[in-house]
C-alpha cells in the first residue's frame, strides 16, 4: 500500500472515528434527557422500566447519529466506504450505550430528594413554668441552641395517669461535663411544659 493509501486510511479513521463520537455523543444525550423524563412521568414502575432503557435507547440513538454523520461525510467527499459505515456505526452504538448509561445515571442521582428527618422542636411554645426554670443554672438551664438539635435526638410516646399521650424527646449530649440527655415533653397542642438536661447516674 503506498504512502498517499495510508494517509488516505488515516484520513478517513480519524474523520470517520469523529463522526462515530458524535453520534455517540447525541445518543448519550438523548438517552439521559429521555430517561429523565419518562421516569419523572411514569405510571407505574413497570412502564418506567420499559420507558427507559437507557442503554438500549443510546445504542439505537448512537447507531443512526453516527450512521447519518459518517453518510453525509462520504456524501460530501465524493466517495463510498461501506466499512467505514459499518464502522462508524458501530463506534457511535458503543460510545451512546456507554456514555447514555453514564450520563443517566449521574442525571438520576442528581434528581434524587435526600429524605430529612423532621425536627420535632422546631414550633414548640414554652409554658411559663419553662421560661421561668430556663433561666437558672442548673440542669434546666441549658442553651436555647439545643433546641435545633431535635432531629438528631429519639422520640418515644408517653402516657400519663391522665390517659393523655405525649412526646418526649430525648437529645444525648453533655452538659457541665456530665454526659446524658436532653429532655423535653411536647403537649398534643405542641407545648412543651418540661425541659431538662438528665445527667447519667455514675
Amino acid at each position: 500500500m503506498t504512502a498517499d493509501n495510508w494517509k488516505n486510511v488515516g484520513i478517513s479513521t480519524g474523520v470517520g472515528g469523529i463522526c462515530g463520537g458524535i453520534g455517540g455523543g447525541f445518543g448519550a444525550l438523548g438517552a439521559s434527557a429521555t430517561g429523565s423524563l419518562l421516569t419523572s412521568s411514569a405510571a407505574s414502575p413497570l412502564i418506567a422500566s420499559t420507558a427507559t432503557n437507557t442503554l438500549g435507547y443510546a445504542v439505537g440513538t448512537g447507531m443512526a447519529g453516527s450512521y447519518a454523520s459518517t453518510a453525509t461525510q462520504q456524501i460530501l467527499y465524493g466517495y463510498n466506504d461501506p466499512y467505514e459505515l459499518m464502522q462508524n456505526t458501530a463506534v457511535g452504538g458503543i460510545t451512546g450505550g456507554g456514555f447514555g448509561a453514564v450520563g443517566y445515571k449521574f442525571s438520576s442521582l442528581s434528581n434524587k430528594k435526600i429524605p430529612t428527618r423532621k425536627n420535632p422542636l422546631s414550633n414548640i411554645k414554652y409554658t411559663n413554668k419553662v421560661l421561668k426554670q430556663a433561666t437558672q443554672e442548673d440542669f434546666h438551664g441549658f442553651p436555647e441552641c439545643v433546641d435545633s438539635l431535635g432531629s438528631y435526638g429519639t422520640s418515644s410516646l408517653l402516657r400519663g395517669m391522665d390517659g393523655i399521650a405525649r412526646t418526649k424527646v430525648e437529645i444525648k449530649g453533655n452538659y457541665k461535663g456530665y454526659d446524658g440527655a436532653f429532655e423535653y415533653i411536647i403537649e398534643p397542642d405542641n407545648t412543651c411544659n418540661h425541659r431538662y438536661f438528665r445527667a447519667n447516674k455514675k
